[in-house]
């Protein structure tokens, strides 16, 4: 195992992300490269500030009362987010965002 800290700077989701690996097996250039990937694929279904994520796509052709076919990745982050904010008595609003933007 090695003990050296290495990162990388990234920028997604509209902000810098920074990976910094302090003790790792292998490759650490490998390792960043994977922590890279998994953010661009998280951006491109999440990102709200693309137009053509995923769930912006859901959001700009949604209709209520009408079921929409998602990923499983996208199902289970709207279901996570909706239990957080059942846990916090609804203090955490996911639906604010377009208020926020006006």
């Amino acid at each position: 195992m090695n003990s050296h800290c290495v990162g990388r700077r990234m920028f997604y989701f509209n902000t810098v992300c920074e990976v910094v690996l302090y003790e790792y097996e292998g490759n650490p250039v490998s390792i960043l490269q994977g922590c890279e990937e998994i953010l661009s694929q998280v951006q491109k279904r999440l990102n709200i500030f693309d137009p053509s994520s995923e769930l912006s796509l859901l959001n700009a052709d949604y209709k209520p009362e009408c079921p929409v076919p998602v990923s499983h990745e996208l199902y289970m982050f709207l279901r996570r987010i909706l239990l957080f904010s059942a846990d916090c008595g609804g203090s955490y609003d996911p639906t604010v965002g377009p208020l926020v933007r006006l």
